[in-house]
């Protein structure tokens, strides 16, 4: 199924059409990211209309690695994984594809990221919406709760200090 501007509500077609053409300006700085594509644009609109923070399109979440995410929310670690060609006989279904998904998997669970994979059919569905939107509720309250423990574990380190007798 391929996306188009028209399916989206015409709130939305808007607001997908003005970031479509936002970055097509030549600019002096090479170093510029890339305008979204007319797809990224849709889907852009659609986590949007879904309440979620806008996401980054072939985010590099592996530093010193060349494997990217599909669409990422860097600032909670949270990326989805769009498995086209899984009915063929593509790359990802290969022996040599799946070796490498898996290295790019494992590799981004040991830094943190928690990635969502789906069909492209999928993407724009009030599923995947879900989903990312309660890895991005939990990735805020394990924040909080990490920095609630090591407000505990000072407030101990410091208490301890005061109760140790000085020579």
């Amino acid at each position: 199924m391929r996306l188009k501007l028209e399916d989206l509500p015409r709130s939305l077609q808007a607001q997908a059409r003005a970031q479509l053409w936002e970055g097509t300006k030549p600019s002096a700085a090479p170093q510029q990211p890339k305008p979204p594509s007319y797809s990224e644009a849709v889907v852009s609109a659609w986590f949007a209309e879904c309440g979620l923070p806008l996401p980054v399109y072939e985010y590099p979440h592996i530093p010193g690695r060349k494997f990217r995410l599909d669409v990422a929310w860097p600032d909670h670690k949270v990326g989805v994984e769009v498995q086209g060609g899984i009915w063929t006989k593509a790359a990802h279904s290969t022996g040599a594809g799946i070796k490498r998904d898996m290295e790019k998997r494992n590799l981004g669970l040991c830094a943190g990221w928690r990635v969502l994979e789906c069909e492209p059919s999928e993407l724009c569905t009030q599923a995947v919406a879900g989903m990312v939107r309660v890895l991005i509720c939990t990735e805020r309250i394990r924040r909080d709760e990490m920095r609630e423990m090591r407000k505990r574990v000072d407030d101990g380190r410091r208490a301890e200090q005061r109760a140790m007798p000085t020579m």
